[in-house]
């Protein structure tokens, strides 16, 4: 039965990052292209998706901690299944805020509650392994998604999203084969409130880290297309290919860094990961060609693939005792703050000085966030498990 779990588990995660990927590197050449977005109403357009995921994200995932995590995900799998064509039918830089809103609170019911499942169903001491084999299809397929996207992008965007709705189908219909598993085995989930999960110092750690991962994924996912597009001339194919190797980079080395987030603190891991990832940005302005960008971006997402499986796996322990419904629903919330004060903030300097400026700023702001979790991580008692 477990493996039946998993099977469907990875393929829609699988499908549901295809989805993602096809649309995600490409919505600010869309918007810019399209309807002459500003570089505050880039910011705006890709943090609708996060505003609207930021209010809801928490209690959906509390809700499927007290509830049945698989009616959470076929209602976002309904959802999800009518953005492609609101993103075909917008015609107004408003209506596609309306969009990325929608879409927003759509997710919240899906990727955080699939890595919860996961969570639930994963066997104590191995939870850093099962999220590692998870990123598995989620690496994979944000790296088919951005390849297959640039070359549709090229062509004509509604290709894009018919293709986008295919995907969003089949996890409409994985979700329906999804066999329902128990609410979380731990009695005391019960007794927990997000209340006090916030007073937990490890939690606030993966919440600080969230923010800061966030911060500088969406740079490289929303402002990398436009300096390459604008600053290098690279096309929608040159750029859906250096996003596609990239993160298939990221998927060649989930397992064996999951299985390291096992045997070694995950802390220690996800601050190294961090710093790997906050210094290249600050050398990503100096790119000149293809393949300066390509390498600091492989660069990038190696340490991103760092603190993924570590991260993952200490909010699928601390889960363990607080809910793991409720501990991915407040990580993933911080995410989605960093993806809504990203892009704006780099919007803003976009438009008053220049897109290089961007990764700079969001570069020192992680060097003082890496710098907040090394006083969080003074607090802790010795754990070697964290």
């Amino acid at each position: 039965m477990k493996n039946k779990k998993i099977i469907f588990v990875f393929a829609s995660m699988f499908a549901t990052s295809v989805g993602m990927g096809l649309l995600t590197p490409f919505i600010s050449l869309y918007s810019k292209l399209s309807f002459n977005a500003t570089g505050i109403w880039l910011g705006i357009i890709f943090s609708g998706f996060s505003i609207s995921k930021i209010i809801t994200t928490p209690f959906i995932g509390f809700a499927s901690d007290k509830k049945s995590k698989k009616k959470v995900l076929q209602i976002g799998a309904i959802l999800y299944s009518f953005i492609p064509f609101a993103y075909m039918y917008a015609d107004t830089i408003y209506t596609l805020l309306i969009v990325r809103l929608l879409h927003g609170f759509s997710s919240a019911f899906m990727t955080p509650i699939i890595i919860a499942y996961l969570g639930d169903i994963s066997p104590k001491g191995e939870e850093g392994r099962y999220m590692a084999l998870l990123n598995l299809p989620l690496f994979l397929g944000a790296g088919i998604g951005p390849f297959l996207g640039g070359i549709l992008i090229d062509r004509e965007i509604r290709y894009l999203f018919y293709l986008m709705e295919i995907f969003f189908l089949t996890i409409l219909l994985m979700t329906s084969l999804f066999p329902d598993i128990k609410k979380s085995g731990i009695s005391s989930v019960q007794n927990y409130s997000i209340t006090q999960s916030l007073k937990d110092h490890k939690t606030l750690i993966l919440i600080v880290f969230g923010f800061l991962n966030s911060l500088s994924r969406c740079l490289i996912i929303f402002f990398v297309p436009i300096f390459a597009y604008i600053s290098l001339n690279l096309d929608g194919y040159q750029i859906g290919a250096i996003f596609s190797l990239a993160t298939i980079t990221s998927f060649l080395l989930q397992y064996p860094f999951g299985m390291a987030s096992d045997r070694l603190p995950k802390l220690g891991l996800i601050l190294l990961g961090s710093f790997i990832y906050t210094f290249t940005l600050f050398l990503m302005p100096f790119s000149r060609y293809f393949w300066d960008l390509l390498f600091l971006t492989l660069i990038f997402n190696i340490g991103n693939a760092l603190t993924a499986p570590a991260s993952m796996g200490a909010a699928t322990i601390i889960g363990k005792d607080l809910g793991v419904g409720t501990t991915v629903g407040l990580v993933d919330t911080s995410m989605s703050i960093g993806m809504i004060v990203g892009p704006i903030l780099a919007g803003v300097i976009m438009d008053l000085s220049s897109i290089e400026r961007t990764f700079y700023l969001i570069g020192m702001m992680n060097i003082i966030g890496l710098i907040v979790i090394y006083l969080l991580k003074a607090k802790l008692s010795e754990n070697r498990n964290f």
